[in-house]
């Protein structure tokens, strides 16, 4: 990257004290050259496990439920369901 852009806009290394830090990243034919990273959930890339059903009652423990199976890596088809007629609420 240096030999290539260096010269055209006056860059210079500074390992000990950098302005900036790049990192890149090469896959097949291609380089991805950035800055920043930004983090996400964290957890397991989503689509490493089998996909898995979530029921959704409406309640917050069924959606964190969910949220933590994505985290470990697992699609979830959401499916709601109901269960007033079951239950004395």
């Amino acid at each position: 990257i240096l030999d290539e852009f260096g010269e055209k806009m006056s860059l210079r290394v500074d390992l000990n004290r950098p302005d900036v830090g790049l990192g890149v990243e090469v896959r097949n034919d291609e380089a991805f050259v950035y800055s920043d990273v930004i983090d996400g959930a964290g957890g397991m890339p989503l689509g490493t496990q089998p996909r898995v059903v979530g029921l959704l009652s409406g309640g917050i423990d069924s959606a964190v439920a969910c949220w933590m199976v994505m985290k470990r890596g697992c699609p979830v088809a959401p499916v709601y369901f109901d269960n007033t007629p079951f239950t004395d609420e």
